[in-house]
């Protein structure tokens, strides 16, 4: 994601009823992609648990975006910025990640 530039033309698009709903995200799979979609909900306040604290604190979209683009840094993850819709007001942030098949692990493993 790095440096953000302003976009001069409005994405279109719409959002499809998703695959499952959490606390901050809608999420649908492409499977032309192998990748997961996640709308942000309008109704979530994004937050972010603080590392100092047992608490979470509020967050902008701009924040939210600097969360993702370091996730990508820190652990080579593959998120991208899809798109920002404007809906009553109201940004809803558009971003997809891979599909990643991983294995179960060892009952040792676990224990570790």
């Amino acid at each position: 994601m790095g440096q953000r530039k302003r976009e001069t033309r409005r994405p279109v698009g719409r959002l499809l009823p998703g695959l499952t709903r959490g606390g901050e995200h809608q999420v649908f799979f492409q499977k032309t992609t192998r990748r997961y979609v996640k709308a942000t909900l309008q109704s979530a306040k994004r937050a972010m648990a603080s590392p100092w604290a047992l608490l979470t604190v509020a967050q902008t979209p701009s924040e939210y975006l600097d969360r993702l683009d370091l996730q990508n840094r820190i652990f080579e993850d593959n998120i991208r910025l899809e798109r920002i819709v404007i809906k009553n007001d109201k940004p809803i942030i558009v971003t997809s990640q891979p599909a990643i098949k991983g294995v179960a692990p060892t009952p040792m493993a676990l224990d570790d």
